[in-house]
């Protein structure tokens, strides 16, 4: 699938919800979210979609900090979205996915798309914000932001190499620690 498809995908869906809260999007597309404790550390289920009697389900994995269920979440959307005939995604870094593959990669495109706005990059980037405050300051996770500058670079933005090369498996090897109060 092509970037112009994907871009093209994502602005359809903010052009026809106006939302931009993920979970509210979701709903707004009749897409259920379905949170469920799914464990810990690097093995673990992220989150997966469903098509369950022709109802369309996002499962995200509550046990992960809030920043990374709305990556899972924009992901798992892009499955939805983009490769609808399949009937289950799975969005679990462990054995099923040790070879990126282009669907990965392409929900991964989706999701950095969907969750970061060119003009609030071109901001923090421009303004002399290092690559790893300005993924903190977009609420994405650094990899997102480097999938993210590969699409704007795509459409002519003039942009720096950052400084990791993500791949569709950087969750598997993120630590990241539960949510405030677990």
């Amino acid at each position: 699938m092509s970037y112009t498809s994907i871009c093209q995908a994502v602005s359809r869906i903010k052009k026809k919800t106006r939302e931009t809260d993920i979970r509210k999007l979701c709903r707004a597309m009749g897409i259920l979210i379905s949170p469920a404790d799914l464990g810990t550390g690097p093995d673990c289920i992220k989150g997966f979609f469903l098509r369950n009697n022709r109802i369309p389900v996002i499962t995200v994995n509550c046990r992960l900090p809030e920043v990374v269920q709305r990556f899972v979440l924009a992901h798992e959307l892009g499955h939805a979205v983009l490769h609808s005939k399949g009937e289950l995604r799975y969005f679990h870094e462990g054995r099923l996915f040790t070879d990126p593959s282009p669907m990965e990669k392409e929900a991964n495109l989706f999701a950095a798309e969907l969750l970061a706005e060119d003009r609030d990059v071109l901001a923090l980037i421009g303004s002399g914000t290092d690559f790893f405050t300005a993924a903190a300051r977009l609420n994405i996770p650094p990899e997102l932001l480097e999938f993210k500058l590969r699409l704007m670079r795509w459409k002519g933005c003039e942009i720096t190499e950052p400084p990791i090369h993500a791949d569709s498996t950087f969750l598997k090897h993120a630590d990241y620690p539960p949510e405030a109060g677990d």
